[in-house]
């Protein structure tokens, strides 16, 4: 990633509400619809939703490099998937940590 340290600041904040945004709705609708829909269990749901729903940075980031985006585009999507990698990871973790607590 060729991110200048000026552009990374300016551009954080808002990959910062693009990240939580997307991952907050996508996660909460997609676990709605396996709870709902297909009887599963709440938890169950959340944490498929957390390992499959982030914008993978290894996918996006060579993506968007060969795409003829606006540098602050280009920044703005490498944040925001680099962020919901770690977004991911963090949940996951938590409610694996969660479930066995439960048992």
């Amino acid at each position: 990633m060729d991110i200048g340290i000026d552009r990374l600041i300016k551009e954080f904040a808002t990959a910062v509400l693009l990240v939580l945004i997307s991952f907050i709705l996508s996660t909460l609708s997609i676990a709605a619809f396996l709870y709902y829909v297909q009887d599963w269990d709440i938890l169950l749901s959340l944490l498929l939703v957390t390992i499959l729903g982030c914008t993978s940075a290894a996918i996006v980031i060579p993506i968007i490099n060969k795409m003829s985006l606006k540098e602050e585009a280009k920044t703005l999507l490498s944040i925001e998937s680099a962020l919901s990698d770690v977004l991911a990871i963090v949940f996951t973790i938590s409610l694996i940590e969660f479930i066995k607590l439960e048992k």
